[in-house]
């Protein structure tokens, strides 16, 4: 019903948000000492988030947290997990790679996500991320 003009607007605006929450994952985690381990080379629809200042303990809780409070989507893949099928052994199971260095937080730019999805969740990514990083209990 959009045709083919309709869906390629939704393309545009989603690339256009991507950049937008790019740069602001950016920012923050310069101001966390995290960093971002993808790049928009290569993946030009999911952010990677170092999570290497939360106890590894914990970071599934953030992932919990963050569909409680009606974020969707967002992926922690935490360090050291092993999962073994039939007779083989992974390490680090769930991450792109068995070498990561840290856990680490997925999230991505989808078509429908407004500019003001955005904002919510690094508003709530930041509150979630800021109590765990202090070990501090889950309740909000």
């Amino acid at each position: 019903s959009m045709g083919k003009k309709g869906l390629l607007d939704l393309v545009q605006k989603r690339k256009n948000l991507f950049n937008l929450f790019y740069e602001k994952l950016i920012q923050w985690t310069k101001d966390n000492d995290e960093y971002i381990l993808s790049s928009k080379q290569f993946s030009p629809i999911s952010i990677a988030i170092s999570l290497k200042h939360l106890p590894n303990e914990r970071v599934t809780e953030l992932g919990s947290m963050l569909f409680t409070r009606r974020i969707s989507g967002a992926r922690v893949i935490k360090l050291g997990t092993k999962q073994t099928i039939d007779t083989y052994e992974f390490m680090n199971y769930g991450a792109h790679s068995s070498n990561i260095q840290c856990s680490y937080l997925t999230v991505a730019a989808s078509i429908g996500m407004e500019e003001s999805d955005i904002d919510i969740f690094m508003k709530k990514f930041d509150s979630i991320y800021q109590k765990l990083r202090r070990n501090e209990n889950s309740d909000d």
